[in-house]
């Protein structure tokens, strides 16, 4: 377990009992990469997809990485490709969506809309 600002690890605990998305994401990170917090992958992607469901968009940005690479879910290129687009409306992961559209990854390629 990498150490982490506990101060910071307990205000991301703190925003998640509160029902706070952008906490939550913040602190599926802890638990993805062990940070601060023993490694918890199932604890990760519960807490990505409540962040998702309460409109964060680093959210949406991470929980595309997820479907698209299949991390710690099944391969999921169509959700993917919606939740990068959905992150990219507040600029997050633009790049993710450029290389979705530039591969056809979750949609057809398209090359008017690559890089």
């Amino acid at each position: 377990m990498e150490k982490c600002d506990i101060t910071a690890n307990n205000f991301f605990h703190y925003g998640t009992d509160a029902g706070v998305p952008a906490a939550m994401s913040e602190l599926e990170q802890c638990y993805g990469e062990g940070i601060g917090v023993e490694k918890d992958l199932s604890m990760a992607v519960e807490l990505v997809k409540r962040s998702v469901a309460g409109n964060d968009p680093l959210g949406y940005a991470l929980y595309s990485y997820y479907n698209i690479h299949g991390h710690n879910v099944a391969v999921n290129t169509s959700l993917g490709f919606k939740l990068a687009k959905k992150a990219s409306e507040n600029n997050l992961a633009l790049g993710s969506l450029a290389r979705c559209y530039a591969y056809g990854i979750g949609v057809e390629h398209n090359p008017s809309e690559d890089f």
